[in-house]
């Protein structure tokens, strides 16, 4: 009976434990990519220039999940003139993301009025995507 309480509390110290962890990782990597997209809008404290809002959108790429595919089509809709490279980075991060949301958004930015870089990108990123129903009517309305 003793043996059996003793693992008993044994197997929750350890779960807790992991769950500690996980949490911790999570909320380590969450504030990593709350900073590099801060960076790549070119928010201060963090902005230090273009190059570097570029990096920061190549290492917010390198992230897998939703919260950092909502981040990269958040910074490829947004027209910035303080990094305007950034949205080109975070467009060609994308076309390596399947998912028919992002299609839409990427279709969306084949309108003239977008810079030259962003509608090359879109394009050449729309390549590999699939593209349905709202994202055929938004490349058809471009046409």
């Amino acid at each position: 009976m003793r043996n059996n309480r003793r693992r008993l509390l044994a197997l929750g110290s350890a779960l807790l434990a992991i769950a500690a962890v996980v949490f911790i990782y999570d909320t380590y990597r969450n504030e990593v990519m709350a900073r590099l997209y801060a960076e790549a809008l070119g928010h201060s404290p963090y902005y230090r220039g273009s190059v570097e809002s570029q990096a920061a959108v190549k290492t917010l790429a390198t992230y897998r999940g939703r919260r950092s595919t909502i981040m990269l089509l958040d910074l490829a809709s947004r027209q910035n003139t303080l990094t305007p490279g950034a949205q080109v980075e975070a467009i060609n991060a994308l076309r390596d993301r399947k998912g028919a949301e992002i299609a839409i958004v990427l279709a969306n930015l084949l309108q003239p009025h977008e810079a030259l870089s962003t509608r090359q990108a879109a394009a050449t990123a729309l390549k590999g995507l699939p593209c349905k129903g709202d994202c055929i009517r938004l490349v058809l309305h471009y046409l």
